[in-house]
């Protein structure tokens, strides 16, 4: 005796589209997550990197203080 074929059901198909472009949504959603958060990092990183700059051009800035040079910073 044959094995019969299961009929096709249009609901199974549509489950299954419906859970691909859940998958495809949430895979849009942790990519633009992850380049958020890659841009923050950049952006934090070129924020240290100008505060490095300015902690540098700090330590070789003198003031006078009255008509005494004083260095600021790292003598």
């Amino acid at each position: 005796m044959a094995e019969t074929e299961k009929p096709f059901k249009l609901s199974s198909v549509n489950e299954n589209i419906s859970r691909i472009n859940s998958s495809i949504t949430l895979q849009d959603k942790m990519t633009r997550s992850a380049n958020c958060c890659r841009d923050n990092i950049s952006f934090l990183m070129e924020r240290e990197a100008g505060m490095n700059q300015g902690i540098n051009k700090l330590q070789i800035t003198s003031i006078y203080v009255g008509n005494v040079r004083q260095t600021i910073g790292k003598s």
